[in-house]
């Protein structure tokens, strides 16, 4: 039996994921400069869904390719409400995921590997 601990903000597998288990997400925290899109997470052949919520007024976006690539989910937060961003197939290539704050601020975030058919996280952040 798969028994999860939850330590803090982070829920941690005590033993390996099988294929119907919940998948393991883990919150992280940046600070970001304001200014031109940052880039928070990297992605080459992998699918990942990742849950934001602040700051205020920041932007969100995935990034497909090189330096023609091609922008797609692009969000604007609120502070309050959570917003899902999911990086798909598309990753084949390269995918960024990225974010524009209008201050500096810190950014926190909660990244689960794969799909998630969810428009929240099970944890808190």
């Amino acid at each position: 039996m798969n028994e999860l601990i939850e330590l803090g903000l982070c829920v941690v597998a005590a033993a390996a994921a099988g294929p119907f288990d919940p998948p393991i997400c883990g919150e992280r925290e940046y600070s970001v400069r304001a200014g031109g899109w940052r880039t928070l997470e990297t992605f080459w052949n992998a699918k990942a869904t990742l849950f934001f919520r602040g700051p205020a007024k920041a932007q969100v976006k995935v990034r497909y390719g090189g330096a023609l690539g091609v922008d797609r989910q692009e969000h604007t937060l609120d502070g309050v409400r959570s917003v899902k961003v999911s990086v798909g197939i598309w990753s084949l290539t390269y995918a960024r995921v990225q974010i524009k704050v209008p201050r500096d601020s810190v950014v926190s975030y909660v990244v689960c590997p794969g799909g998630i058919a969810k428009n929240a996280p099970d944890i808190p952040f």
